[in-house]
């Protein structure tokens, strides 16, 4: 019997106690693992000098636009609502070598424009990743594809 089949069988067929009592220390630190992850996060993020990305600026502004910022953090926020987002020119310039991927292109909404853009330009001090994420950008401009997932699209 494979390792699987027999872990199968355990789940399925040892007594309920035993297996619940087997699998609480992994999900203890599961859990923990996330919540120290969860507050590193929100300390780094939060620290006041923290750079926001793009993307969270994004967020920012279209939650402001819905008037459903806290008021607490309304004015922390504004100069970052009020911040212009300027386009690379060497990156515009690549997207503009492939004229249907341009053309697709200045069809999508300034947001996503500002968010898939900024994140290409963050790989810059990795020319590797920065090449690998402006050849995957404008191969899928061209056929017309966004990127986006875990909902971030609703802020395009």
């Amino acid at each position: 019997m494979s390792k699987t089949e027999t872990n199968r069988t355990r789940l399925l067929e040892a007594p309920v106690g035993r297996t619940l009592a087997g699998l609480t220390v992994p999900m203890i630190f599961g859990v923990l693992s996330m919540v120290l992850y969860h507050l590193a996060d929100t300390f780094f993020v939060g620290k006041p000098g923290s750079s926001y990305s793009q993307a969270n600026k994004e967020r920012l502004k279209w939650l402001a636009g819905e008037n459903r910022l806290h008021p607490s953090i309304k004015n922390t926020v504004q100069s970052i609502l009020s911040e212009e987002y300027r386009f690379p020119r060497d990156i515009l310039r690549e997207i503009k070598k492939d004229k249907l991927a341009w053309r697709n292109y200045e069809r999508f909404s300034d947001s996503y424009k500002r968010i898939r853009i900024a994140y290409i330009d963050s790989a810059r001090n990795r020319p590797e990743e920065f090449t690998r994420r402006l050849k995957s950008f404008v191969d899928r401009t061209r056929r017309n594809k966004m990127l986006g997932y875990g909902g971030i699209e609703k802020y395009y």
